[in-house]
Formats: structure tokens, sequence, C-alpha cells
């Protein structure tokens, strides 16, 4: 029942959001989304298909626009000094991870104090035509690379 409930509010919000774009891809390995609303923050929804733990390695999450390139982090994790490393985002076998990442040169300070990100996510299709994202993940200690290109993300 609580599932449900969760599964219909995760529903609701997708279809409640003005300019969503998104984009799919999927292996034996993985099911993955990546999300762009109106927000500031992107949101990574990745299905672990195996029956082993992946690994999402933050530190290697990567956009760009051509113009603009920036290192990803976890949204909670912006309150970080930079330069400091993040650990790896553990999936579990045949589980579900919903992780909202920011680019790091967004994030503002104010004697070292956070304050505020600058807007940076591509919210149009003009602007997503060069955006390429790039999940760096471990399989069994296998790297692997979860890539989304600007003309393969979609208006929804």
């Amino acid at each position: 029942m609580r599932r449900s409930i969760i599964l219909l509010g995760v529903v609701f919000l997708l279809f409640s959001c003005g300019s969503t774009f998104k984009a799919a891809y999927s292996d034996n390995d993985i099911h993955a989304e990546l999300e762009i609303n109106d927000n500031d923050y992107v949101v990574l929804y990745l299905m672990n298909n195996t029956d082993s733990t992946i690994q999402i390695i933050p530190d290697r999450a990567y956009y760009s626009n051509g113009s603009y390139n920036s290192v990803l982090i976890p949204n909670e994790r912006r309150y970080m000094f930079a330069g400091t490393t993040i650990p790896p985002i553990n999936v579990p076998p045949r589980k579900y991870l919903n992780q909202e990442f920011v680019a790091s040169k967004a994030i503002k300070y104010d004697k070292n104090e956070f304050d505020g990100i600058s807007s940076w996510a591509p919210r149009s299709e003009e602007k997503l035509e060069n955006a390429y994202f790039d999940f760096e993940y471990q399989v069994n200690g296998i790297p692997k690379h979860l890539i989304f290109n600007g003309p393969d993300i979609k208006k929804k």
C-alpha cells in the first residue's frame, strides 16, 4: 500500500511539472532515467537489475554544454567544501535509487556559507541540444559510464 502511494506521488510529480525533459537508458545491469525540470538540479533514477551492489561514483559525475563544464554532486552534499571527496552511492541488488545532482560550479557561497544555487540546468530544447551528462558507476568493480546526450533528452 505504501509503495503504491509513493509511486502515485512520483507519477503526479512527473506530470505536474511545467517543462520536464527526460532520457532513458537500459541494459542487463541497469535501467536509468535522467530528468530535467524546473529545479536547480537534475534527477537520476536508477534501477539495479543485478544481484550485486552497484556503486555510483559521484566524483566522476559530469555535465557539459560546450561552454559550461562542471562536476555534478549529490544535491544534499552542496554544503560541503569544494574539493572534498564524496563516497560512492551504493545501490543494493534489485533496488531503486532516486538521486538529485547539482552542478558544483553553480553552488554559491558567501563567507564560506551556502548561499544558494545559480541557474545552470538546461531547461529548453535549444539549451539541451549540446547538453552532455556522464555518470560513472561500477558493477562488480568494473567501471562503466551512463551517458545522456542532448539530442536523446526529450520533452515529456
